[in-house]
């Protein structure tokens, strides 16, 4: 079996070649070690061609860049503001959102500053304050600027314990 090239010490995109892989069905990999200090076992092939320029770390750290929506998104969880958000707009323009019915079949919109663009409705209704919901002034009227407003989540009516079930 040819020895092939010794690549030791050399850099490839954040891979470091370390040593030729000795598991002998495995005689054209290399261990690396990756800049975010995991070594992994890879085809040299590969990495000389550019195909692999990490552990895997980097697929990771640009899939995480994509899902931050100005912030709004942590660990692939969208923000309360990014939530109400998302939820307003799916009941004016999803027919299949279970409150569609009620809301974008009936002609309530969103205006399409904010329709089109997350950034815009953060800049006017800014971050959701904890306890509260998105709310319109007028219950008929669109979702704008100068109809919304975060308000304090409605408490449930207290029921009298001692006659709840009892048919009095």
């Amino acid at each position: 079996m040819p020895v092939g090239e010794d690549v030791t010490g050399r850099r490839f995109g954040r891979l470091t070649a370390l040593h030729r892989d000795r598991a002998p069905e495995r005689h054209k990999h290399w261990f690396f070690r990756c800049d975010c200090g995991n070594e992994r076992s890879m085809f040299l092939a590969s990495v000389k061609r550019g195909d692999s320029k990490s552990c895997g770390c980097l697929r990771a750290e640009r899939t995480r860049q994509r899902s931050l929506i100005h912030g709004h998104s942590v660990d692939y969880k969208v923000t309360p503001t990014r939530r109400s958000y998302a939820e307003a707009k799916s009941r004016c323009t999803n027919p299949s959102d279970p409150l569609y019915g009620k809301f974008g079949a009936v002609g309530v919109q969103m205006t399409e500053r904010w329709a089109t663009s997350f950034a815009a409705f953060l800049k006017d209704m800014g971050t959701r304050p904890s306890g509260t919901i998105l709310a319109r002034l007028d219950e008929s009227g669109h979702y704008e600027p100068s109809n919304c407003l975060w308000r304090p989540k409605r408490k449930s009516p207290l029921v009298n314990q001692a006659t709840r079930g009892t048919g009095r």
